[in-house]
């Protein structure tokens, strides 16, 4: 007797289109929440070194006043009187007192009001960001101080 066997041939199985496109949507979809999160940390990150930036400039304002009796006016040039000697200080007294230019980490300039135009008046001067939006909000919306 003679045993006849059937052999299948041997298939191949490949993706089919819906998984494929399964798979892309999937990796799209984390790739989205990556970016997100990404974004965001950049953005407190800026916030953070914003802060420092401030606190530092503090430091460099009260060492301004505490050697020259006075904190820096809009006639000194606001926050630049920590970089560049003001006209109403004398070459032979002057000492820098900072050491980069006073721009926050979205480029713009920190904001220093002092004597009468002060936002917050319980403050001897006001220093702050206008923040991610870069609008000067008068230390409401997103300024950081």
């Amino acid at each position: 007797m003679m045993n006849c066997y059937f052999h299948a041939p041997i298939s191949r199985r490949a993706f089919t289109l819906m998984e494929i496109m399964l798979v892309v949507i999937i990796i799209g979809i984390l790739a989205t929440m990556v970016i997100t999160n990404f974004g965001g940390m950049s953005t407190d990150a800026r916030i953070s070194r914003a802060q420092a930036d401030i606190a530092q400039l503090r430091t460099q304002i009260a060492l301004f006043e505490q050697r020259y009796g006075r904190y820096p006016t809009d006639e000194d040039g606001g926050l630049m009187a920590l970089l560049e000697r003001p006209s109403t200080i004398p070459r032979e007294d002057w000492r820098r007192i900072g050491e980069t230019d006073p721009i926050d980490p979205w480029g713009n300039a920190y904001i220093y009001l002092s004597a009468g135009s002060r936002v917050d008046q319980t403050r001897d001067f006001n220093l702050y960001s206008p923040g991610p939006n870069g609008t000067d909000e008068a230390m409401q919306g997103d300024d950081i101080h």
